[in-house]
């Protein structure tokens, strides 16, 4: 079995969700109304991925973990918010994902080709854990490098989180993306 550790300062794992600024949000805040995608970002991921390159099902295990403190937008009261409201981050500083199958694999994962597959598994946020199922397109770029991007579409209310709704200022919409861009290395 052939063990790849993500290296952390070459992944990154975002969230992007839509806001709408109301007709307040000028004066509170000094944003103008209107519709804005939101994406956070922190460089915190860590994991591994294991697979067995010889077998049929090349798929082993992996799991990840990401750390929710280091999440940036380019607001400063939005980040405070979101850690100390939605996340809760002093009480659940990481979510974790733990692989339970992927499905779409080719038999053989040919080198320096984009593999697009499903990853399924357990992600847990806060104190919340449900079962998912990434969007994934890898690239195992060598013996020793694999790349890739996972991405996902799910609701803040599916991980006990009340997505913002500030009376005349802002709302921010339930559905939102989860973007994990992962190198790991043998």
């Amino acid at each position: 079995v052939d063990v790849f550790t993500v290296d952390t300062a070459a992944s990154s794992a975002s969230y992007i969700v839509d806001e709408e600024f109301l007709g307040d949000a000028l004066e509170k805040l000094g944003i103008a109304a209107g519709d804005v995608v939101v994406v956070g970002t922190t460089p915190g991921v860590s994991g591994e991925i294991q697979l067995d390159l010889d077998a049929a099902d090349p798929f082993v295990a992996a799991q990840f973990t990401v750390d929710m403190t280091g999440l940036e937008t380019d607001q400063n009261r939005r980040d405070n918010w979101l850690r100390d409201n939605a996340i809760q981050t002093s009480a659940f500083p990481e979510a974790t994902f733990v692989a339970t199958g992927a499905s779409g694999l080719p038999d053989t994962l040919p080198t320096g080709e984009e593999v697009a597959f499903q990853l399924n598994g357990d992600l847990t946020i806060r104190d919340a854990t449900n079962n998912v199922t990434f969007d994934v397109v890898a690239t195992l770029v060598d013996a020793e490098t694999i790349t890739g991007t996972a991405v996902l579409d799910l609701n803040m209310s599916d991980f006990g989180i009340t997505p913002p709704d500030f009376a005349n200022t802002l709302t921010v919409a339930d559905l939102f993306r989860i973007e994990v861009d992962l190198t790991a290395t043998q």
